[in-house]
């Protein structure tokens, strides 16, 4: 089964948890420094590995409720149990989503050549707002190979203002005629 349904589904019941004890954003910070440790190498050969029993993991596991929500502990618990642990950094991709579409918030992934001034930013930020509706939350990404211009994504929807693209559609026709 492709990872993707199956983390959408982890954080979905997660996120319903949450809800009940109205604890959105904690959890997404909790989720993401479990997330973090559980990409250290040290700690992920430990909770993959088949030479450690289940109870030492168990055990390790349990020691993380004196920092975060028991609920969310167990969580991780059937992780390690289920091995897929490396589905944590999607599971909080697809909680993340899950929050800020509560929150009217959506995230863009904006794509430059340069980076843009916080300025910029902001423009970009309140112009995509009015036009969606929603708080726009930019990740900003650097590629030059891009040459200029901008490339916008926004869940499913692209708007490739990139010189790049350009170039290539005026290619594309040079070909053509």
């Amino acid at each position: 089964m492709p990872k993707g349904p199956t983390a959408r589904r982890y954080a979905q019941a997660l996120f319903l948890l949450a809800s009940e004890k109205n604890a959105n954003q904690e959890w997404l910070a909790e989720i993401q420094e479990l997330r973090s440790a559980f990409e250290k190498k040290e700690i992920k050969s430990f909770l993959s590995s088949p030479r450690v029993k289940k109870q030492s993991k168990n055990e390790v596991i349990d020691q993380l409720k004196s920092n975060f929500d028991a609920l969310l502990v167990n969580f991780i618990g059937l992780l390690v149990a289920r091995n897929s642990v490396n589905l944590l950094p999607e599971i909080e991709r697809e909680y993340r989503s899950l929050l800020d579409s509560s929150l009217g918030r959506v995230s863009a992934k904006v794509t430059t050549a340069v980076k843009l001034s916080d300025r910029q930013v902001n423009h970009l930020s309140d112009g995509l707002g009015s036009s969606l509706q929603k708080e726009v939350i930019i990740e900003q990404d650097i590629d030059p190979d891009i040459i200029g211009g901008i490339l916008i994504r926004v869940g499913d929807k692209i708007i490739d203002g990139s010189v790049h693209s350009k170039l290539e559609s005026l290619k594309l026709k040079l070909l053509r005629e």
